[in-house]
């Protein structure tokens, strides 16, 4: 197949041509994708020992970074 394109000029409007016009195609059905099986979501962990929370919000003796929530009690 071949695409001809004739720019224009003043006198002209710009215009493409193909070689042979028409042109024929065959189109074929596509074939399904195989179907995916559904996100099942992860189970909870456990709850953390209650002491946990406890430390970590403790904070470290020598940080160089004040605590933001030391004056909001």
């Amino acid at each position: 197949m071949n695409v001809i394109k004739n720019p224009g000029d003043f006198t002209t409007l710009a215009s493409v041509t193909t070689d042979p016009n028409p042109v024929f195609a065959e189109l074929q059905p596509a074939t399904p994708k195989p179907v995916r099986k559904p996100h099942r979501p992860k189970k909870p962990k456990p709850a953390a020992p209650a002491a946990a929370p406890a430390a970590a919000a403790a904070p470290a003796a020598g940080s160089p970074f004040p605590d933001p929530n030391a004056g909001k009690r």
